[in-house]
């Protein structure tokens, strides 16, 4: 925790010149200085602790009271032991910009952290398809484009959702381990649309059913159709069955 110990006697350091100075240039109010301090000094106390996200929550308010290149280290480093290498890397960055042409301990360690967080980074190549397909990592939009996307991940668990219009969803949980390199393919299939025509069969054309003409003319097709038959079945029983005589003397025949 040297490193941690050190960042705490520079923003104590540094606190003191804006103060000497307070009349000849804006500076944040001695209330503010001491609020960014005490949260400085707690957040240090719960990194001896390894309570790195609290600790991390702290030194960002404090960074946000007062900005200082000490307390931007402070912030690198707890992302660094808490593994969110990607963050840690581009606040490592911003700390040694605003440093830049010093000589310090917190230069050299946060150049170290940084090559560790680069060396920790996974990698995971996907080819999607289609190539013109979007991917959202961890629902962050990807912007590169391709059949094939390259991506530097922290290791740990993500989540791909890959998207294309006409064509369904495809989500993909992926775990990663440090300095991994992973290769996945997503194949997006197309959808099938129910209110598609293509898919479905063809609707029936009523426009017939309602034209008066079509029923006039079945009509008598129909009529036609049953005196036809009547004429049949007489001349078929006729020949072939005997009259019924009843007790009345009246002889009746079919039709």
């Amino acid at each position: 925790m040297r490193a941690l110990v050190v960042a705490l006697l520079l923003f104590t350091s540094v606190l003191a010149a804006p103060i000497a100075r307070a009349q000849e240039t804006t500076t944040p109010s001695d209330v503010t200085l001491a609020e960014a301090q005490a949260l400085f000094r707690h957040a240090v106390e719960l990194g001896d602790q390894d309570r790195w996200a609290e600790a991390l929550e702290l030194f960002r308010r404090s960074l946000a009271l007062v900005p200082r290149p000490s307390t931007e280290f402070n912030v690198g480093f707890a992302l660094f032991r808490l593994g969110r290498f990607r963050e840690a890397i581009t606040t490592f960055d911003r700390y040694l910009a605003a440093s830049q042409g010093e000589t310090s301990e917190l230069r050299a360690e946060a150049v170290t952290r940084r090559g560790q967080a680069i060396a920790n980074l996974a990698e995971l190549t996907v080819d999607v398809d289609p190539s013109d397909a979007t991917l959202r990592v961890d629902g962050a939009l990807d912007t590169a484009v391709g059949p094939t996307r390259t991506l530097s991940l922290d290791p740990g668990r993500h989540l791909l959702l890959a998207t294309s219009p006409g064509h369904d969803e495809v989500q993909r949980e992926v775990s990663l381990l440090s300095a991994e390199h992973r290769h996945e393919r997503i194949d997006l299939a197309l959808t099938i649309a129910a209110s598609d025509p293509t898919t479905t069969p063809a609707a029936r054309d009523t426009s017939l059913l309602d034209d008066p003409i079509f029923w006039i003319v079945s009509g008598a097709i129909v009529v036609a159709i049953g005196v036809g038959v009547g004429i049949g079945v007489g001349v078929a029983t006729s020949g072939t069955t005997a009259p019924y005589e009843g007790s009345s003397g009246v002889v009746l025949r079919m039709p």
